[in-house]
């Protein structure tokens, strides 16, 4: 025997069960009994669940707008039910959703980290707030008409919520004390993609101080130099997404002779700290010779490993400055091997052909900080940064001295005149935790957690990594909500 199977639609899947309900009258008393409808069947007439269900899931699953929902259950079954039902079904069924929503509810404020956020809409004329809180298994959505601490609480799990709380740092979810609270970077990503977009160029950093090549104006466009006079320092964030100038920076004795030779914008010397709140990469001061040659040898670079062992780091340097190093041999070295090292001097030789700072970068010290580690960069240090971001506290001067890697002014002797050719054996600050202190300049950056107190002992600048900048004036007291760098200068 041979079987064929077809599987079909039956011609009307809607099918029609009538109930019908008996009454009877006692013989004894004449009181009259009528049968109990089903449940379902409250009506003469009335659509099933399973048919309300199909609607439901069709309208809202899958986004299908009342008519069209009714258009397809027209054609599978072969009545067309009406708009007006279709919307009376979800607020039925939603109704059926409360141990659901409470099970949801409930996984969400036991979630170690959960995720935050809100999109506004406009709903017959009026704006409306899509409030959400989830993890990657569960998901809580909410409309309200606030976008606040009332849309926000109205969902019921950030209240007494007390693990953490991912969010774009819009300010009502700080008011939530009882958790602790993280910052979403696709946010920050996002806004700064719309900074480049409108100033048709990126930005690699953010300065606060009152240097006069780009003072600090409050709010009101009041200047920053009015309440405290100068400022012995700079604070910045650096955001780098691809290698920054190879630069040094003078003395201070070398700053006030450039200035009076046209040379510097001012004549103050720029020691400077580094804090990573990324992964940090970058390159910092003069790498041992031993260690260089170790690595020059491993890469085949051996016209460069002659000249350094031959003639030292300082003539190494300026040899391949002056052209009396060729550094093509290098360069081709490089492309025959993928350590780290030599990527980069790949990469820097294709963005900025016959630059001789791209074989230079096999003589420095290649760093990568973890989040709270930090560099401090002394006068005369070489150094690039080449991605990551983090905050920077320095002298309040602009000297910079480039020899390369950049399209900006870049001055070879000088850089020349004012390196320090001392290897640097530890680039990477020791026993910093919290506190950096720049003792050049006087002062120390100093993190901050949630809900600690500091009060100021001077004029002091602050940035939070929620977004905020902020001024202390002396005997202020701040407690901040996010994590935050202040500057401190002694009482």
């Amino acid at each position: 025997m041979t079987k064929k199977q077809v599987f079909e639609l039956p011609k009307s899947p809607l099918v029609v069960t009538e109930h019908q309900l008996e009454s009877k009258r006692c013989p004894c008393c004449a009181v009259v009994t009528t049968a109990v409808a089903p449940a379902g069947a409250e009506q003469p007439t009335q659509y099933g669940p399973r048919l309300a269900g199909l609607a439901t899931y069709l309208h809202v699953y899958h986004f299908l707008p009342l008519a069209r929902t009714a258009d397809v259950i027209e054609v599978i079954c072969g009545r067309r039910v009406s708009d007006g039902w279709i919307a009376a079904c979800q607020t039925r069924v939603s109704g059926t959703l409360d141990p659901f929503l409470k099970a949801v509810t409930a996984g969400l404020r036991k979630a170690p980290v959960i995720c935050c956020d809100e999109s506004g809409f406009r709903f017959a004329g009026k704006r409306f707030w899509l409030h959400v809180c989830c993890t990657a298994t569960l998901t809580l959505l909410l409309c309200h008409r606030r976008r606040g601490l009332e849309g926000t609480a109205a969902l019921g799990v950030l209240p007494g919520y007390q693990g953490t709380a991912v969010h774009d740092h819009w300010p009502a979810y700080f008011q939530i004390d009882s958790c602790r609270h993280a910052v979403c970077n696709e946010h920050h990503a996002r806004e700064l993609d719309g900074v480049t977009q409108r100033d048709d160029q990126p930005w690699a950093e953010l300065w606060l101080g009152t240097h006069p090549n780009g003072p600090t104006t409050f709010s009101d466009g009041s200047a920053l130099s009015d309440r405290t006079g100068e400022l012995p320092y700079l604070l910045k964030v650096l955001a780098a997404a691809q290698p920054l100038s190879l630069q040094v920076h003078p003395t201070t004795e070398q700053a006030s002779d450039g200035f009076a030779r046209g040379i510097y914008p001012d004549d103050h010397a720029k020691p400077e700290l580094l804090v990573a709140l990324t992964a940090f990469d970058a390159l910092c001061g003069v790498r041992p010779i031993a260690s260089s040659l170790t690595l020059l040898d491993a890469l085949g670079a051996e016209s460069l490993a002659t000249a350094l062992r031959d003639d030292g780091i300082a003539p190494t340097i300026e040899g391949l400055y002056r052209g009396r190093i060729d550094p093509q041999p290098t360069i081709i070295a490089c492309g025959r091997s993928d350590r780290a090292e030599a990527q980069l001097v790949n990469s820097l030789a294709k963005q900025y052909p016959n630059d001789p700072s791209a074989v230079v970068t096999l003589l420095l010290n290649r760093v990568t900080l973890r989040p709270g580690e930090a560099l401090h960069l002394t006068a005369g240090n070489i150094h690039a940064y080449l991605s990551g971001a983090g905050i920077e506290l320095m002298g309040a001067s602009d000297n910079v001295v480039r020899g390369g890697m950049t399209v900006k002014h870049v001055d070879v002797d000088e850089l020349l005149r004012i390196l320090d050719p001392t290897p640097l054996a530890q680039p990477v600050m020791v026993g910093a935790s919290g506190r950096y202190p720049l003792s050049e300049a006087g002062c120390t950056l100093v993190r901050l957690d949630p809900g600690t107190t500091h009060t100021s002992t001077g004029h002091e600048l602050a940035i939070g990594l929620d977004g905020s900048t902020l001024y202390l004036a002396p005997a202020t007291t701040l407690t901040p909500t996010a994590a935050t760098f202040v500057v401190t200068t002694p009482g």
